[in-house]
């Protein structure tokens, strides 16, 4: 890892962690949190966003973005056994 944003936020989640934008800005300076969640969900990261109530400094109910790693994804996708052939069965 070369140490980047995107580097940054990939080795945080992976640790288990979970993230908004105001926690990325305040951890590690970072005020686009959404475009390198979708560049690593297009790289193949299982990240999912979780849409949290809360109240805003206005006292105005609102909806804020919390990203983790989609812990399901290992279970969703059954791991299969490679197929192997011996010399006389390839051949047929």
């Amino acid at each position: 890892m070369n140490n980047s944003q995107k580097d940054k936020i990939l080795a945080f989640l992976e640790h288990g962690n979970s993230i908004t934008s105001f926690a990325a800005f305040e951890l590690m300076g970072i005020t686009r949190i959404s475009a390198l969640i979708h560049a690593l969900k297009k790289e193949g990261y299982p990240i999912v966003r979780e849409d949290i109530e809360t109240v805003n400094r206005f006292g105005k109910k609102t909806v804020i973005g919390r990203w983790k790693m989609d812990d399901t994804a290992s279970e969703q996708q059954p791991l299969q056994a490679p197929l192997s052939f011996t010399t006389t069965e390839a051949a047929a």
